[in-house]
């Protein structure tokens, strides 16, 4: 059935920002470790994922020492709003479970809007309401007035492992304004005891962004990458490879990073935007569109 949107009240924490924002269904707020991220790790087993070659921008080699050498696999088809069509079928060592093009422009079973003010947050700085919230010509449209944002969640498919793919953009703002856009895995269980974010700017003109991930419980076992080269306010494809030893991340099929750590609980996919205490628009802006979203079980 289709959650809620009045039960959407979490907590989630980002080394990016060193702050909480809130994620449906948890009710307890959580401080940092203090850990420091783990070490990067180039691809000796390259994960093979959908090439887009309609992106509007190449991808470039981000800072840090990551690997950009997976092998291409053939181009996926132009099509939908964003260009690039839907990938279908399974890939070597993935089944692809679930896909969701937002074609029939009405929230989807078992998605849910967020509701509610983002934990550690004051009501007064940043708050989710369906409101801001829609699906028509094949997108999801995330909004944003004043300090109010959309945020989206699925509870489809609940899973140990697998591959996530989002073809969703930005929308370039003024440097003061700051609403970041996310996409994450969180877990099943509304406990935070691990969390993959594969894709997480600061807002203003999203030219880079940061990937990061907790393998452990309680936030510790911190990793990340910060400021990854990209223009997040064309249309992308951004990607993460979850197995039992590690973590990939990826754009329009191409690995921009990895880590050899990997959580070990189900979790679920988590698509939000939120201010983070810069200036507002006093009129309706969009602040993210996603085209499609792939996930895949691993093995």
């Amino acid at each position: 059935m289709t959650l809620a949107a009045s039960a959407l009240t979490v907590h989630y924490y980002s080394l990016v920002h060193n702050d909480r924002y809130a994620q449906p269904t948890l009710s307890h707020s959580r401080a940092g470790s203090g850990a420091q991220p783990g070490p990067l790790a180039y691809e000796t087993a390259p994960v093979t994922f959908p090439l887009d070659s309609q992106s509007a921008v190449p991808s470039p080699q981000p800072t840090g020492g990551v690997s950009s050498a997976a092998p291409a696999p053939p181009p996926v088809a132009s099509g939908g709003p964003s260009g690039a069509a839907m990938p279908v079928g399974n890939l070597p060592g993935w089944t692809q479970v679930y896909a969701q093009d937002f074609n029939s422009n009405s929230l989807p079973t078992r998605w849910g809007w967020y509701s509610g003010t983002p934990g550690g947050y004051s009501p007064n700085v940043a708050n989710w309401t369906p409101s801001m919230c829609s699906i028509s010509g094949g997108e999801v449209h995330f909004m944003a007035r004043g300090i109010n944002s959309c945020g989206l969640e699925s509870s489809v498919n609940r899973q140990t492992y697998g591959m996530y793919l989002v073809r969703m953009k930005g929308d370039s703002e003024p440097s003061s304004m700051q609403f970041s856009d996310i996409a994450l895995l969180w877990p099943a269980s509304n406990s935070w005891t691990a969390e993959i974010d594969f894709y997480e700017d600061t807002g203003g003109s999203r030219s880079q962004y940061n990937a990061s991930m907790f393998a452990c419980p309680n936030g510790t076992c911190p990793h990340q990458v910060r400021g990854i080269g990209n223009d997040g306010a064309q249309w992308h494809t951004y990607g993460v490879a979850w197995t039992p030893t590690k973590v990939t991340y990826s754009v329009d099929g191409r690995t921009v990073a990895s880590f050899n750590a990997s959580p070990a609980v189900p979790m679920e996919l988590k698509l939000q935007s939120q201010n983070l205490g810069g200036s507002v628009p006093s009129t309706e802006i969009e602040t993210m569109t996603v085209d499609w979203v792939v996930e895949y079980s691993y093995g």
